[in-house]
């Protein structure tokens, strides 16, 4: 009778086992599965991502994020954030690197987004990501500037739309001449008829164009400088920081 029940006990005992070892292959099918369909959601993210299809790898960012693989849950939520950094959506970047992702990601990607966040968000604390971005920013204004905005101001000034014309915005630089010119002689004809309120008005709505034309012929000087430089910047920002790259 007691070996019997010895028997039993073991045959009970070794078909826990067997269970428990079918759960955990199971469970290993599982992972493995979807860390094969995260890399898959990754790989085609990071395609979508160099065809500069932000929008859409963003979507599969996130695929990749949901399948919880832990080898690939780094990379997708870092290539997620680049995405979004790439669309220039400024709340949704403070978001995921101050508050979202900085209890999820690993060790070494915790460095990265220190690196992240004092280049997007700078912040003058001593630190040595905000050393190297502040370095990078003086290399930034010391580029030559190809137009000056002072002298764009000046030249429209003088002349509406000359400002404009001087870098290189032609549509604009007529826009500004024509809306001007339009708003003096009606000021102008508006007081010749003793029509003093009406001329006011004008007066005011010329002064308005003006003043604005002047501050858009400085900011197209700034734009076009900007663009001027964006090659070289953006070489100099992959020499500098390998890191803010997926």
């Amino acid at each position: 009778m007691a070996l019997a029940l010895s028997i039993y006990r073991s045959l009970v005992n070794f078909k826990h086992l067997v269970s428990l070892l079918v759960l955990i292959f199971s469970l290993e099918a599982l992972a493995q599965k979807n860390c094969k369909s995260s890399q898959l959601a990754f790989d085609s993210g990071r395609d979508l991502f160099q065809r500069r299809q932000f929008l859409l790898s963003i979507q599969e960012f996130s695929m990749a994020e949901k399948f919880d693989c832990a080898e690939q849950l780094d990379q997708a939520m870092w290539g997620h954030l680049l995405a979004v950094t790439e669309l220039g959506e400024r709340d949704e970047m403070f978001h995921l690197s101050h508050k979202l992702y900085p209890q999820k990601f690993s060790l070494g990607y915790q460095q990265k987004l220190k690196l992240y966040q004092s280049y997007y968000f700078p912040k003058n604390d001593g630190t040595v990501e905000a050393q190297r971005v502040g370095s990078f920013q003086q290399w930034k204004e010391s580029l030559p500037q190809q137009k000056s905005a002072a002298l764009a101001g000046t030249l429209s000034a003088i002349l509406p739309g000359a400002g404009q014309a001087y870098t290189g915005s032609w549509q604009s630089g007529a826009m500004a001449f024509v809306l001007n010119a339009l708003f003096l002689s009606a000021t102008l004809e508006l007081e010749d008829k003793d029509l003093h309120a009406t001329a006011l008005v004008s007066g005011v709505v010329f002064s308005i164009t003006y003043l604005g034309n002047i501050l858009n012929a400085a900011e197209s000087a700034r734009i076009y400088n900007q663009n001027y430089n964006a090659p070289q910047i953006e070489e100099e920002k992959a020499k500098r920081f390998p890191e803010l790259t997926l």
